[in-house]
């Protein structure tokens, strides 16, 4: 192998050129150094030609090595590249869940805590029933930003705008929507309602007789 046929002196030289040398004969990093012997290439002079083989060996030095471009080319790939780097950076924003997703969140979240205050179902080890108050505040948490009430107040228009569609067919006179105190939407023990209803007819009720009365 052509390994074998390198000297330790070729090997020493080579450390040398690179700065690795620490003896009396370093050289400065960076000071170019003739080589100790022309290069002889085996055949070179069965060769008929005036070249030398240092000649031949540096003969492609100066050759360029990939096509010349314009500074038009040039802006085009930067564009290009700031182009494609813009696209990469737009977050995609997931779209805000519906009304309908979000009731049925809710829905689902009241008959896991139902059930696991009903029946004791154990999830951790401890009884779903004793975490009923931590997840009531949890969920305040979530919706306490005007979310729980904007979906009160949603299913509420709902319900006003069905009865306003079917006044003849329920006999009714006027639906009159009722103000929503902001925490009435999670505070779940409010009794007052949300839409009063005012019936079509009005039947004039009379003061009931009992038994005991004597007149």
């Amino acid at each position: 192998m052509s390994w074998d046929n390198v000297t330790s002196d070729t090997i020493a030289n080579c450390f040398r050129k690179c700065g690795f040398s620490t003896g009396p004969d370093v050289v400065p990093t960076g000071v170019n150094q003739e080589p100790d012997e022309d290069l002889v290439i085996e055949g070179w002079e069965s060769l008929k030609t005036e070249a030398s083989a240092q000649d031949f060996v540096t003969a492609d030095d100066n050759v360029a090595t990939c096509g010349l471009r314009s500074i038009e080319d040039l802006v085009d790939e930067v564009n290009e590249v700031e182009s494609d780097s813009d696209g990469e950076d737009v977050d995609v924003c997931d779209q805000l869940p519906t009304t309908a997703e979000n009731l049925h969140a809710l829905d689902i979240l009241r008959r896991t805590v139902y059930v696991g205050f009903q029946v004791q179902l154990d999830l951790t080890g401890i009884f779903m029933h004793g975490k009923i108050p931590t997840l009531k505040i949890s969920l305040i948490q979530i919706f306490r930003a005007h979310l729980w009430q904007k979906i009160h107040e949603s299913i509420v228009m709902d319900l006003c705008q069905v009865f306003d569609q079917e006044l003849d067919a329920l006999e009714i006179e006027t639906v009159q929507k009722e103000t929503i105190h902001p925490r009435k939407s999670y505070k779940m023990n409010s009794s007052c309602a949300d839409v009063l209803l005012f019936a079509t007819y009005k039947w004039n009720v009379s003061r009931p007789s009992l038994l005991a009365d004597s007149k």
